[in-house]
Protein backbone atom coordinates (compact mmCIF):
# COMPACT_ATOMS: atom_id res chain seq x y z
CA UNK A 1 0.00 0.00 0.00
CA UNK A 2 2.56 2.55 0.16
CA UNK A 3 4.18 1.80 -2.71
CA UNK A 4 0.66 3.53 -4.17
CA UNK A 5 1.19 6.34 -1.71
CA UNK A 6 4.04 7.36 -3.15
CA UNK A 7 2.29 6.69 -6.91
CA UNK A 8 -0.15 9.19 -5.51
CA UNK A 9 2.20 11.76 -4.45
CA UNK A 10 3.93 11.69 -7.35
CA UNK A 11 1.01 12.28 -9.31
CA UNK A 12 0.19 14.47 -7.41
CA UNK A 13 3.75 16.35 -7.58
CA UNK A 14 3.60 16.25 -11.56
CA UNK A 15 -0.02 17.81 -11.94
CA UNK A 16 0.81 20.81 -9.01
CA UNK A 17 3.98 21.03 -11.15
CA UNK A 18 2.18 21.22 -14.77
CA UNK A 19 -0.59 23.26 -13.85
CA UNK A 20 0.49 25.84 -12.05
CA UNK A 21 0.27 29.20 -13.78
CA UNK A 22 4.06 30.77 -14.21
CA UNK A 23 3.57 33.38 -17.31
CA UNK A 24 6.96 34.78 -16.07
CA UNK A 25 9.27 32.06 -16.65
CA UNK A 26 10.70 31.60 -20.18
CA UNK A 27 10.80 28.33 -21.94
CA UNK A 28 13.75 26.10 -20.68
CA UNK A 29 14.31 24.10 -23.75
CA UNK A 30 16.51 21.19 -23.22
CA UNK A 31 16.19 21.23 -19.57
CA UNK A 32 12.47 21.08 -19.21
CA UNK A 33 13.17 18.02 -21.61
CA UNK A 34 15.12 16.63 -19.28
CA UNK A 35 13.14 17.37 -16.37
CA UNK A 36 10.29 15.88 -18.02
CA UNK A 37 11.85 12.53 -18.80
CA UNK A 38 13.58 12.22 -15.65
CA UNK A 39 10.24 13.18 -13.37
CA UNK A 40 8.19 10.52 -15.54
CA UNK A 41 11.11 7.58 -14.92
CA UNK A 42 10.45 8.08 -11.08
CA UNK A 43 6.73 7.68 -11.92
CA UNK A 44 7.33 4.58 -13.58
CA UNK A 45 9.65 3.28 -11.29
CA UNK A 46 6.89 3.46 -8.49
CA UNK A 47 4.37 2.05 -10.65
CA UNK A 48 6.34 -0.71 -11.09
CA UNK A 49 7.38 -1.63 -7.58
CA UNK A 50 3.41 -0.56 -6.95
CA UNK A 51 2.33 -3.47 -9.09
CA UNK A 52 4.89 -5.81 -7.39
CA UNK A 53 3.35 -5.14 -4.30
CA UNK A 54 0.36 -5.99 -5.48
CA UNK A 55 1.87 -9.58 -6.05
CA UNK A 56 2.67 -8.94 -9.58
CA UNK A 57 5.06 -11.03 -10.61
CA UNK A 58 5.43 -11.44 -14.25
CA UNK A 59 6.61 -8.63 -16.51
CA UNK A 60 3.71 -8.92 -18.64
CA UNK A 61 1.23 -8.22 -16.40
CA UNK A 62 3.02 -5.53 -14.50
CA UNK A 63 3.83 -3.21 -17.86
CA UNK A 64 0.70 -2.76 -19.37
CA UNK A 65 -1.00 -2.13 -16.41
CA UNK A 66 1.53 0.68 -15.28
CA UNK A 67 2.29 1.92 -18.69
CA UNK A 68 -1.39 2.64 -19.34
CA UNK A 69 -1.45 4.02 -15.76
CA UNK A 70 1.41 6.40 -16.81
CA UNK A 71 0.46 6.77 -20.37
CA UNK A 72 -3.02 8.62 -18.84
CA UNK A 73 -0.90 10.90 -16.64
CA UNK A 74 1.98 11.88 -19.37
CA UNK A 75 -1.47 12.86 -21.67
CA UNK A 76 -3.46 14.40 -18.80
CA UNK A 77 -0.91 16.06 -17.21
CA UNK A 78 0.17 17.61 -21.05
CA UNK A 79 -3.15 18.56 -22.52
CA UNK A 80 -4.65 19.90 -19.19
CA UNK A 81 -1.69 22.73 -19.31
CA UNK A 82 -3.60 24.44 -22.42
CA UNK A 83 -5.68 25.91 -20.25
CA UNK A 84 -2.81 27.31 -17.34
CA UNK A 85 -1.58 30.67 -17.93
CA UNK A 86 1.72 30.59 -19.14
CA UNK A 87 1.98 26.94 -20.17
CA UNK A 88 1.32 25.28 -23.73
CA UNK A 89 0.83 21.89 -24.63
CA UNK A 90 4.24 20.81 -26.29
CA UNK A 91 4.60 17.38 -28.30
CA UNK A 92 8.01 16.99 -27.59
CA UNK A 93 7.26 17.33 -23.55
CA UNK A 94 4.43 14.66 -23.97
CA UNK A 95 6.81 12.47 -25.79
CA UNK A 96 10.04 12.91 -22.77
CA UNK A 97 6.50 12.22 -20.30
CA UNK A 98 5.72 8.83 -22.45
CA UNK A 99 9.69 7.40 -22.41
CA UNK A 100 10.37 8.29 -18.98
CA UNK A 101 7.83 6.60 -17.79
CA UNK A 102 8.57 3.45 -19.88
CA UNK A 103 12.39 3.62 -18.77
CA UNK A 104 11.40 3.74 -15.17
CA UNK A 105 8.77 0.94 -15.71
CA UNK A 106 11.59 -1.13 -17.72
CA UNK A 107 14.29 -0.53 -14.99
CA UNK A 108 11.45 -2.00 -12.42
CA UNK A 109 10.51 -4.93 -14.96
CA UNK A 110 14.15 -5.83 -15.81
CA UNK A 111 15.20 -6.48 -12.13
CA UNK A 112 11.90 -8.04 -11.22
CA UNK A 113 12.87 -10.62 -14.69
CA UNK A 114 16.69 -10.27 -12.86
CA UNK A 115 15.48 -11.61 -9.90
CA UNK A 116 12.78 -14.70 -10.46
CA UNK A 117 14.67 -18.13 -10.61
CA UNK A 118 15.24 -19.49 -14.05
CA UNK A 119 14.63 -23.32 -15.15
CA UNK A 120 17.91 -24.77 -16.55
CA UNK A 121 17.92 -27.44 -19.03
CA UNK A 122 18.37 -29.83 -16.60
CA UNK A 123 14.93 -28.56 -14.96
CA UNK A 124 16.16 -27.40 -12.00
CA UNK A 125 15.84 -24.21 -10.83
CA UNK A 126 18.25 -21.24 -10.56
CA UNK A 127 18.75 -17.80 -8.75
Amino acid sequence: MAWWAAVGGWMGFIYLETWTPRPWLAPLGGEDLAAHLAGFAVLGVLLGYAMGSMGVREVTKMVGPAGTLALFVATTSEVGQYWVAGRGVEMADWAANVGGAAVGIAVVAWAVHRRRPHVGHDGKYYQ
